[in-house]
């Protein structure tokens, strides 16, 4: 367990928090104390200190004021792995603890004098031989060791993209996938009239197609060359009076 120093440091860390001006903040804050609770009785054991406890949770939410469910949830599992560890520290060193008290008999008839280092290292060595205690306990530290680093690693990501996101300036009838610009359809403009000293085009599909006076007012069988007449080289045409 911690000293009264270390209780009374993270108290004063705690205080150090000017808290949420917002009124959504105020209110959030204001449920803090029955969600420490609650998280209390959660993870305390009957005989483990609950104001150490809430002290300790005050410090993590002053540190990181998370804001919204997930942030809070990724803040309790700081709290709860850290507290769990403390509590795998203490696990660890009653286990060595009672084994040297258990073994003091038999060290005594072994040993005519031995320090204390020398005296832990026998307890350890009877836990490894003896029983899992130490194995299971080591396993069980790193676990929470990860869970520790994957939850700040995360929070720190999103408040990272949520204070990213407030910096942003906010543009009114913002599209995400704006429509590219569609083409507007050509206008044919109207055919002007050639004028007098313009040139004349050399293509002759350009030019308009117009119905010959002479050549509507032949017959179809002459303009076919049946029964048409043709006129001698020799003779001359004279004009009817």
């Amino acid at each position: 367990m911690r000293s009264d120093k270390q209780i009374q440091a993270a108290r004063e860390n705690g205080a150090k928090s000017r808290g949420p001006k917002t009124p959504e903040g105020k209110a959030h804050s204001s449920q803090n104390a029955t969600k420490h609770g609650f998280l209390a009785k959660t993870l305390l054991l009957p005989n483990e200190d609950q104001s150490d406890f809430e002290a300790i949770a005050a410090s993590y939410i002053a540190k990181f004021q998370p804001e919204g469910p997930v942030e809070t949830h990724l803040v309790e599992e700081l709290i709860a792995c850290y507290w769990r560890q403390r509590r795998a520290w203490g696990m660890e060193t009653s286990l060595l603890d009672d084994e040297m008290t258990r073994l003091n008999p038999q060290i005594a008839q072994e040993f005519q004098q031995i320090d204390e280092c020398s005296r832990a290292a026998q307890a350890w060595k009877s836990l490894a031989d003896t029983s899992h205690s130490l194995q299971l306990l080591t396993r069980y530290e790193a676990s929470l060791h990860r869970r520790y680093l994957r939850a700040i690693k995360t929070l720190t990501e999103l408040q990272t993209a949520r204070k990213a996101a407030e910096a942003e300036p906010k543009t009114e009838n913002h599209q995400t996938n704006p429509l590219p610009p569609q083409p507007q359809p050509l206008q044919s403009l109207p055919e002007q009239p050639l004028a007098p000293n313009d040139p004349i085009p050399t293509n002759p599909r350009s030019l308009p197609q117009q119905p010959s006076a002479h050549h509507d007012s032949i017959p179809s069988r002459d303009r076919q060359g049946v029964g048409h007449a043709q006129p001698s080289s020799g003779a001359t045409h004279c004009p009817v009076e």
